[in-house]
């Protein structure tokens, strides 16, 4: 029989003292001196061979200025010289006196920690491992975490339930053969699932928004934050240098008494032009405390973008030799920052003789160019040959067929043929649209020998097409009626949004289209349906430009193949995501703090979710939900149990406060998965609002089946309006028993059975 008793407030009381993860998390770590607050290293094991570990309050050097994420302490690890040293783990840090701790069988663990490089990244180790006799298998992590420049947490779990008892542990960082240094702090090991450390005792700002230290930041960003108190209001300070910034500068106040936690700038940043940012939390009378934030930076978006040499291709009249191609001029090969070497073979050379010399740049499409960059020959015989390029006359072609340009030619610089190379000349497009740009070869400097050489063009254009897609382009399982955006093109007036599932119709024009004023669409505007990959571009138009339109590139996206009304995956035995305060039954359940008014029950025989309370049940402290019998690729499925005496109805019903629409994607059938049992008796139903019941029309024994049955129906029979869905019930209609339920789901069509 089922029994779910409503919980008295001493027993949920007892309970979250007992099996509170967040409790396990904050109150219970077990290594001593895990947060280094001892002010050295107690608790900690540093070999010989770790070059530095010393614990620090500031972190000097750092690439990104901060300071101890807990406390005043963190310990500074060094490691610069690793010759001799064969394996990762020949350099590490333990924690000490784990021989004083034993990890419960039937409980799950989590190490975590947070670390941080000096400067740019460095892969290091985290792991527990286990004593076995000389062997050390590892109960939780072992493989690399890529540690960034900015504080992050870090952390591994033993994944599955212990066991056995385990004692003999030893938790450590590897990073042997890695050159670099960084900090660690608050290093946790604790019983339960990894449940996110946030530690703000000073209580301000944090995780602004660009994040510090974020390149190529769109000049109309919202500068946001996010509060470490509640404040009163906010005080936002804005400028070029830190300086002035960090001493709060008059000149740099750029709000005050803000009440909300963003801020639109009044004047656009410069192109390329770095800036610093803070925010102070302003607290209420009668003291008025202000707490100053931390300085942040960003650097906005450059004016023009280098277009790289992957997204060109080049053909020139003539080359001498395979290794002095073309290609090389658009490779990379010899440039190191400005500097270009001396190696002829990282230059293209024409053919001697060539009567007609020419270099001709085509991009993958159409762009704004804004300027030229050459790095003239530089081999070490320019200067008494004289390659290098001269006199050229530069045109530019949408089609390689009609050219214009300037009449006039230009005169390239003559390179010293030195390895210290390092002054490109630039050279100014006018923002001219062009696909081609060919260089005629007039002259070169030696004006003796017909051959001609050019060590490397780069081309910078404004980025006024569509860029950065999100979802990005190739992405699964996206909503139909998902918002998708993207970074506008520079210019854009408005956007024209292409989809299809026939990629050659964005080409045609013949593509269904939406327009937006702003860089995101709601792709139900575009009608998509469900289990289809659509191709999709964004146009991004101005009027008053020319040209007027700039067709982005194509995107792909793939629609799920069903969607989910419910895959139970998310239920647990804790509140606010116990199984039947979603599902509602018969039994109800008390108020909490997340239902602050107690629900009691909708006056059936219902029962949702095993009977875990109860000393005799065999489910007796398990798990509420089904964990063993499951549909294949589902953890869990959602134990049903009725008694339905005299005929009468047991049912679960599931509201939404929302309305749901299931008509999205082309839905046409419902599906809906069971697994019985051979003492269940009754017949199955659904309803769907307050529509009729729609009773199981498959095997009458399929109750009482234990294996998994697939009831499709369709959407038509239902009789409701499907674009607004507030309530699904699943009952059973006389008699008693429990079914497992899995997976409800939306298609266009009716997928296989599993069981057939």
């Amino acid at each position: 029989m089922y029994c779910k008793p409503i919980v008295s407030f001493v027993v949920v009381i007892l309970v979250c003292l007992v099996s509170s993860p967040a409790q396990a998390q904050e109150g219970v770590n077990l290594l001593p001196n895990g947060g280094l607050e001892a002010g050295d290293t107690t608790g900690w094991g540093i070999p010989g061979n770790v070059e530095k570990a010393e614990v620090v309050t500031q972190l000097v050097g750092a690439a990104v200025p901060q300071g101890p994420v807990e406390g005043d302490y963190c310990l500074y690890v060094e490691n610069s010289d690793t010759s001799g040293e064969s394996q990762v783990w020949d350099v590490q840090l333990k924690a000490l006196n784990l021989n004083q701790i034993t990890l419960k069988a039937g409980k799950i663990y989590t190490i975590s920690a947070f670390l941080k490089s000096k400067s740019g990244p460095l892969a290091v180790r985290m792991l527990l491992e286990h004593n076995a006799g000389g062997a050390w298998p590892i109960l939780a992590g072992g493989n690399n975490i890529d540690v960034t420049e900015e504080w992050t947490e870090f952390y591994r779990t033993t994944g599955t339930p212990l066991q056995t008892d385990l004692t003999a542990l030893q938790y450590s960082f590897h990073f042997g053969n890695r050159q670099g240094a960084f900090w660690i702090d608050d290093v946790r090991l604790y019983e339960g699932e990894y449940i996110e450390t946030i530690y703000n005792p000073t209580g301000q700002a944090t995780k602004p928004r660009p994040a510090n230290a974020s390149v190529d930041v769109p000049r109309d960003t919202i500068l946001s934050w996010e509060p470490g108190q509640p404040a009163v209001s906010y005080t936002v300070y804005f400028g070029e240098k830190f300086d002035d910034v960090n001493d709060r500068n008059p000149g740099t106040l750029a709000a005050e008494g803000l009440d909300v936690n963003e801020l639109a700038l009044e004047t656009r940043p410069e192109f390329g032009v770095t800036y610093f940012w803070a925010v102070d939390e302003v607290n209420g009378p009668p003291d008025h405390t202000v707490i100053k934030g931390d300085v942040w930076r960003f650097t906005a978006e450059p004016y023009a973008v280098l277009v790289p040499g992957s997204a060109m291709d080049v053909t020139a009249s003539s080359a001498s030799a395979a290794f002095s191609a073309p290609e090389k001029t658009i490779d990379g090969s010899g440039l190191e920052g400005d500097t270009h070497s001396t190696r002829q073979e990282d230059m293209w050379l024409s053919a001697a003789g060539d009567l007609t010399p020419w270099l001709m740049v085509e991009f993958d499409q159409t762009q704004k160019l804004d300027r030229m960059l050459i790095w003239n020959s530089n081999s070490l015989s320019e200067a008494f040959i004289g390659w290098g390029l001269k006199d050229v006359n530069i045109e530019y072609s949408m089609d390689a067929v009609d050219w214009t340009g300037p009449a006039e030619s230009i005169q390239i610089n003559r390179a010293p043929g030195l390895p210290t190379y390092d002054s490109p000349q630039v050279i100014d497009l006018g923002l001219i649209a062009a696909k081609y740009v060919r260089l005629n070869i007039l002259s070169n400097w030696g004006a003796l020998l017909k051959q001609y050489s050019v060590s490397e063009v780069q081309f910078y254009a404004l980025p006024v097409q569509a860029r950065e897609p999100k979802p990005a382009s190739g992405s699964v399982d996206v909503l139909p009626n998902a918002t998708v955006t993207w970074r506008a093109g520079r210019e854009a007036g408005q956007h024209t949004i292409y989809a299809s599932t026939d990629v050659n119709a964005l080409a045609e024009g013949s593509a269904p289209s939406v327009t937006s004023m702003a860089s995101r669409v709601d792709l139900g505007l575009l009608d998509l349906q469900l289990d289809e990959t659509y191709y999709w571009r964004v146009d991004e138009v101005n009027e008053a430009q020319v040209p007027s339109v700039w067709a982005g590139p194509v995107w792909s996206l793939r629609t799920p193949v069903a969607l989910i009304v419910d895959d139970f995956e998310r239920y647990g035995n804790t509140s606010p995501n116990r199984p039947f305060q979603t599902w509602l039954d018969g039994f109800g359940y008390s108020a909490d703090e997340f239902f602050p008014v107690e629900y009691t029950g909708n006056g059936t025989g219902a029962g949702i979710g095993h009977d875990i309370w109860s000393p005799g049940s065999p489910y007796f402290e398990g798990q509420i939900m089904e964990t063993e019998t499951t549909l294949p690729g589902s953890s869990q499925s959602l134990p049903f149990y009725y008694s339905s005496p005299g005929g009468a109805a047991s049912q679960t019903d599931r509201k939404w406060a929302v309305p749901q629409d299931w008509t999205l994607g082309g839905a046409q059938i419902l599906v809906l998965h069971f697994f019985g049992d051979p003492g269940n008796t009754g017949q199955l139903y659904l309803k769907v609002n307050s529509g009729s019941q729609v009773v199981y029309d498959g095997s009458t024994s399929a109750i009482s089946t234990p294996e998994w049955t697939q009831w499709n129906i369709d959407l038509a029979s239902l009789g409701v309006n499907l674009q607004s869905v507030t309530q699904l019930s699943i009952g059973a209609q006389g008699g008693s028993g429990m079914v497992y339920i899995d997976d409800i789901q939306l298609y266009r069509e009716a997928p296989a059975d599993p069981g057939e």
